[in-house]
C-alpha cells in the first residue's frame, strides 16, 4: 500500500467560518480597543505631564490614517485569521513573520492585564471593598472574571452578540459619565479631595507644589501648563486608544471582509479620535489638568502611600460626582473594560491558530471545537499570557508597559515593511487583489507602507528618549523581549527541522496562503 503524501497544512479547511457580519466588525474592532480609554488614559497622560493630549491625539492621525490603510491593503489582498502574521511570512520572511508576532503577541496579551487590573482597581473603587490592602484576593478577583472573559471568547458566536448589545448599553453609561464630569462641582471635588489627602499634604492647591519639588527620572522636574516638546513625545503613546485592527485578525471570519474591514478600520479611527477628544477635553475641564498632571507625577515619583491609587479617572470621580451618576458611569467603565479583553483574546489567540496551521506549533493548537467554532487551545495558551500581565501589572506596571510597547512598535514598523515590499515580492497576490491602485505610479500600498514603517520605526528610540518612568524599566524589558525572540527563533527552527524530517516541504507552506 502507497504511504500517503504528508499534506501541505494540517487541514484542508481552517473550520473556521465565515459568521461575522460588517456592523459586528466595526463593534468587535472598537470594544477591542475602548476598554483601555476610559479606565487607564490618564495612565498614558501621566507619563507626559505637560502633553496638550487633545492636540497630541490630533497630531496622531496622519501617522494613524496611514497605519490603518496599510492594514486595509494587506487584509483585502490576504483575508486570512491571524491577520498580520499571515502578511509578514508570506511578503517578508516565515522566521521574521514567526518571532515578531510572537513578539506582539506577548506584548498584546500582557497589556491586556493591565485591563484586567483596571477592571478590579474600578471595582475597588467605586465598591470599597478594600481590595487593593490584599495582593491574594485582590489577584483572586481578578482571576475569576479572566475565568469569566475567557468563556465569552470561547463561544464566539454568542460572544458576538453579547459585544453587539453590551456595546450599545456601555455607549450609554459613557455619555451618562460625560455629562458627570460636565457636571463636577470643582469646590465640591477640592473639599472631598482635601479632606482625604490634605492630610499627607497632598491638598488640591498644594499638590503642583509637591510634584515641582519631586525630581523624576534623569533630573526631570515637574511644571505647570504645556510644552511643544512632550505634545509631541506623547504622539507615541495614542496607538494604543486609536489603533484597532482586529478585524483584521479575523479576516478568515468575516463575512463580505472588503467592506467589512473599510467599515471597521475606518469608523474605528474617526470614532476613537472624537471619542477620546471629547473624554479629555471634559476630564480636564472638570478637574483642571494642572492637578491631575501633578498627582500623575507622584503616582510615579512620589509618596508610596499613592502607589495604590493609580491616576484612573474613576478615581477622581469618587470625590466629587454625585453618587448615581458615579455608579453609572463606573459600570460603563466596566462593561469597556471587561468587553475588550475576550475581544483582544478572540484577535491574538489567532495568532496561535496560524502558527499551527503553519505547522510551527503543535497542531492542537489549530483545532476548532465544533460547539464553539474557536480554537480553544489557541484561547487558553493566550489567556494565561494575559493572567501573566494581570500579575505583573499589580506589581511593577512601567514594566509592563514597557515590554508592550517595544514588541507592537518593532512589529508594526515590520508590518509596514510588508506593505512596502508586497507588490514587489508577491506579484500574483497582488495582481489577483483588489488593492492594484497607484498613486504617481507607485502602488499606494507601497507608499502607506512606507509611512507606516518609518513612524515606527522613529518611534523605538523615542521610547526612551524622553524622561519618563519607563526608562528604568529598559534593560529588563528589552531582556523580556530577547528572550522572547530566542525562544521563538528556537520553537521556529525547530518545527522547520521536525517538519523536513516528516517529508513536509516547509518552503512551499510560506509561499501559499492558509486556506479558509
Amino acid at each position: 500500500m502507497a504511504k500517503k503524501k504528508p499534506t501541505l497544512f494540517a487541514r484542508e479547511a481552517t473550520g473556521l467560518v465565515r459568521e461575522v457580519r460588517p456592523l459586528d466588525s466595526v463593534i468587535f474592532n472598537m470594544i477591542a480597543i475602548i476598554g483601555v480609554g476610559p479606565v487607564g488614559f490618564l495612565t498614558t497622560l501621566s507619563l507626559f505631564p505637560q502633553a496638550n493630549l487633545p492636540v497630541t491625539i490630533l497630531i496622531f492621525l496622519i501617522p494613524a490614517f496611514f497605519t490603518f490603510m496599510t492594514y486595509r491593503e494587506l487584509s483585502v489582498a490576504m483575508p486570512r485569521s491571524g491577520g498580520d502574521y499571515i502578511y509578514v511570512t508570506r511578503v517578508i520572511n516565515p522566521a521574521v513573520g514567526f518571532v515578531g508576532s510572537v513578539l506582539a503577541w506577548m506584548g498584546a496579551l500582557l497589556s491586556l492585564g493591565f485591563i484586567l487590573y483596571m477592571f478590579v482597581i474600578v471595582l475597588d473603587t467605586v465598591l470599597a471593598l478594600g481590595l487593593a490592602a490584599d495582593p491574594v484576593v485582590f489577584i483572586l478577583v481578578g482571576t475569576v472574571f479572566l475565568v469569566l472573559m475567557t468563556l465569552q471568547s470561547i463561544f464566539k458566536s454568542s460572544g458576538f452578540k453579547i459585544f453587539r448589545y453590551t456595546f450599545i448599553i456601555a455607549a450609554i453609561f459613557t455619555a451618562v459619565t460625560i455629562i458627570a464630569l460636565l457636571t463636577v462641582n470643582l469646590p465640591t471635588f477640592i473639599a472631598g479631595w482635601d479632606a482625604t489627602f490634605g492630610v499627607l499634604g497632598l491638598s488640591y492647591a498644594n499638590l503642583p507644589l509637591v510634584a515641582a519639588a519631586t525630581p523624576g527620572e534623569g533630573g526631570a522636574v515637574f511644571s505647570t501648563g504645556f510644552t511643544l516638546g512632550a505634545t509631541f513625545m506623547a504622539v507615541l503613546f495614542p496607538m494604543t486608544y486609536i489603533l484597532g485592527f482586529g478585524s483584521t485578525n479575523v479576516g478568515g471570519e468575516l463575512k463580505d471582509y472588503k467592506k467589512s474591514l473599510t467599515y471597521a478600520l475606518i469608523v474605528t479611527l474617526l470614532g476613537m479620535t472624537a471619542f477620546y477628544l471629547v473624554l479629555c477635553l471634559a476630564t480636564f475641564n472638570a478637574f483642571g489638568q494642572d492637578f491631575l498632571n501633578a498627582y500623575g507625577w507622584l503616582y510615579w515619583y512620589g509618596p508610596p502611600a499613592l502607589k495604590q491609587y493609580p491616576p484612573a479617572l474613576i478615581f477622581f470621580m469618587n470625590f466629587g460626582v454625585d453618587p448615581t451618576l458615579l455608579l453609572l458611569s463606573a459600570i460603563g467603565m466596566l462593561l469597556w473594560a471587561y468587553m475588550m479583553v475576550p475581544a483582544a483574546l478572540i484577535i491574538w489567540s489567532r495568532y496561535v491558530f496560524a502558527w499551527s496551521f503553519d505547522r510551527v506549533t503543535p497542531l492542537k493548537f489549530g483545532d476548532v471545537s465544533e460547539r464553539t467554532r474557536s480554537p480553544v487551545w489557541a484561547l487558553l495558551t493566550s489567556v494565561v499570557v494575559v493572567w501573566f500581565g494581570f500579575i505583573g501589572s499589580a506589581f511593577n506596571l512601567a514594566l509592563v508597559g514597557t515590554v508592550y510597547y517595544i514588541s507592537l512598535y518593532v512589529w508594526t514598523a515590520i508590518v509596514g515593511i510588508s506593505g512596502i515590499l508586497l507588490a514587489k515580492r508577491k506579484k500574483e497576490i497582488y495582481q489577483k487583489s483588489l488593492v492594484r491602485g497607484t498613486i504617481a505610479g507607485i502602488p499606494r500600498v507601497t507608499l502607506y507602507g512606507v509611512i507606516t514603517a518609518l513612524y515606527f520605526i522613529i518611534s523605538i528610540p523615542l521610547l526612551f528618549l524622553y524622561p519618563t518612568v519607563l526608562i528604568p524599566q529598559a534593560p529588563v524589558g528589552a531582556i523580556i523581549t530577547l528572550i522572547a525572540i530566542a525562544v521563538a527563533a528556537f520553537i521556529y527552527f525547530n518545527a522547520k527541522r521536525r517538519n523536513k524530517a516528516q517529508g513536509i516541504d516547509v518552503e512551499k507552506i510560506f509561499k501559499e496562503i492558509p486556506p479558509e
